[in-house]
């Protein structure tokens, strides 16, 4: 197994380097399915994972390299995402992830008790905050219908025909004509008008 021969190099490796580092995380990583990971080799992972992390707290690693630092900070990460390590391996692994971090392994503190009155006082907020938020998605929805409806345009009056507006007008013209003959006709029969004999006048009296 790659993973073992890896193994025996860093136990042989008096001063580690970030080649060391890159290779143990590699074989880690890339670990094949077939491959199983016993009691014995995850105690000797372990083992080399502690003494690293000893050694890089110590200084006692080749400092010169700028990229041992990412490698080691890698392999932490690696390592303590492995389900075969017991839960106070993990806890360990990740302490030393979180010191290189600069990070804290602690768990959060919990939250402060409130009393029964801010409780309740709480619970009021929220409960009233539930209604506004009801009554807002409301007023959303009425909005976007009247945005809708304002869309909408009046439907325009239906234009008439051209054909009966023809037939119309030539009706109007039709009926016009005879009226005017039948006034024409009136004039003619009409008898001229006798003209009235002048008065003679009468001589003035002196």
């Amino acid at each position: 197994m790659y993973l073992s021969s890896v193994l025996q190099q860093i136990n042989s490796s008096k001063t580690y380097v970030a080649e060391d580092l890159y290779k143990l995380n590699e074989a880690m990583f890339n670990l094949p399915e077939e491959d199983v990971v016993d009691n014995k080799t995850t105690a000797k992972l372990f083992q080399a994972v502690s003494k690293i992390a000893r050694d890089y707290n110590a200084g006692k690693y080749d400092t010169s390299d700028p990229n041992f630092f990412y490698d080691y900070v890698a392999l932490l990460g690696t390592m303590q995402n492995q389900h075969f390590f017991s839960t106070k391996q993990n806890t360990s692994m990740l302490g030393w992830l979180a010191e290189a971090t600069g990070g804290s392994s602690s768990p959060p503190p919990p939250p402060p008790k409130v009393s029964a009155a801010t409780a309740k006082e709480m619970a009021s907020l929220e409960a009233e905050n539930k209604k506004l938020q009801a009554e807002i998605e409301k007023l959303k929805v009425v909005a976007e219908a009247v945005n809708i409806i304002k869309t909408f345009k009046a439907p325009s009056p239906p234009e008439a025909p051209k054909a009966k507006a023809k037939a119309k007008v030539k009706k109007e013209q039709k009926e016009r004509k005879p009226k005017a003959k039948k006034e024409e006709a009136a004039t003619e029969e009409k008898p001229a008008t006798e003209e009235k004999p002048a008065t003679e006048e009468k001589p003035a009296t002196e």
